[in-house]
């Protein structure tokens, strides 16, 4: 019996180890166990990665994989707020996904807002 795309591309994901789809610009993305939920597959839809969970979505997946994703989380995200550690660098996540080292300042957020933060894993002894 002959595959449906959906089908052919789900293998393809999974294969290459693609955990979803997205596209950027209409900022959806669909995960591999729901492919296609809008029934709008689009030729500029792309495969790409899980990323840590943005305040109201249930998933993020962009075009890198996100390697944080592949450790352990000892600790959760914690929320940007007076708690924020500024004597320090720390792992700053931002709204597009983005994960950097920084220290944080608050007068540096501009238009890519950061949202949470984690402690740096302590190095190896």
């Amino acid at each position: 019996m002959n595959k449906t795309v959906i089908e052919i591309i789900k293998k393809n994901l999974i294969e290459e180890r693609f955990d979803g789809l997205y596209n950027e610009d209409c900022e959806c993305a669909c995960e591999l166990s729901d492919l296609e939920p809008c029934d709008a597959l689009q030729s500029n839809c792309k495969a790409g990665y899980k990323h840590p969970v943005l305040p109201g979505y249930d998933f993020h997946i962009k075009e890198h994989k996100f390697i944080i994703t592949e450790c352990k989380e000892l600790n959760q995200w914690q929320p940007i707020d007076e708690n924020t550690p500024r004597d320090r660098r720390i792992l700053l996540l931002y709204e597009d996904g983005d994960v950097r080292i920084d220290w944080w300042h608050h007068e540096s957020q501009q238009d890519n807002k950061i949202v949470a933060w984690i402690e740096l894993p302590e190095p190896p002894k």
